[in-house]
């Protein structure tokens, strides 16, 4: 038999959609949590996001969301990049430690990212 065809995320529909828009318009945590509540497997968007309020100093929110994203997915490197990155501004240094470890581990892109740290 032929190979599978490579998973592609489905584009948002119906309720999933409008609450990734009212995400994206209001950049709120509790909005993004609603999304992801409902979307529970966009761990590349869950990282992405958390990267995101981390650059803004929202290191808190990005704890959580790249927590989940890592959850959804133990292989997502930037999701394990930005733990490292905001575990350390919060001054969890066990935390960012076993973030980074476990960023290198996987190697690839974000593994030179978490060397960095």
């Amino acid at each position: 038999p032929a190979p599978a065809a490579p998973a592609v995320a489905a584009a948002p529909s119906g309720d999933t959609a409008a609450l990734l828009s009212a995400a994206r318009r209001s950049g709120r945590i509790d909005a993004w949590e609603a999304y992801f509540n409902a979307a529970p497997t966009e761990d590349r968007l869950m990282a992405s996001t958390a990267m995101g309020m981390a650059e803004r100093g929202r290191n808190a929110d990005a704890e959580r969301l790249a927590q989940r994203a890592v959850t959804a997915n133990p292989e997502n490197g930037q999701g394990w990049f930005v733990l490292a990155v905001v575990r350390n501004a919060l001054r969890n240094r066990d935390g960012a430690r076993e973030a980074k470890q476990r960023c290198i581990a996987l190697g690839g892109r974000w593994a030179g990212e978490c060397r960095g740290i």
